[in-house]
């Protein structure tokens, strides 16, 4: 699980997508993203995911958005990566 806190714009998301493709280079089970505490994704950072997700697709692992505020979810949703979104029970 990649715990991500604060806003996601383009002064940090480089350093996301960075943190998260790793991740997908090196895990097994799969990566979950916790966007819980994530008030605000600009598109840099809806970018950033996406070119993660991209990794995890080319290796087969898989790859969640875990429980975006709607805001977020939205802005997930409108760069195409609607269908990683889950929400925790």
């Amino acid at each position: 699980v990649v715990t991500v806190r604060g806003e996601v714009d383009a002064d940090n998301a480089e350093r996301l997508r960075t943190a998260v493709a790793h991740c997908c280079r090196h895990g097994r089970d799969g990566v979950r993203v916790d966007l819980r505490r994530v008030p605000l994704l600009a598109a840099a950072g809806a970018g950033a995911l996406g070119r993660a997700y991209g990794v995890a697709r080319s290796r087969g692992v898989d790859f969640t958005l875990v429980d975006p505020n709607p805001t977020v979810a939205r802005c997930l949703g409108v760069a195409g990566l609607g269908h990683l979104v889950r929400r925790r029970g």
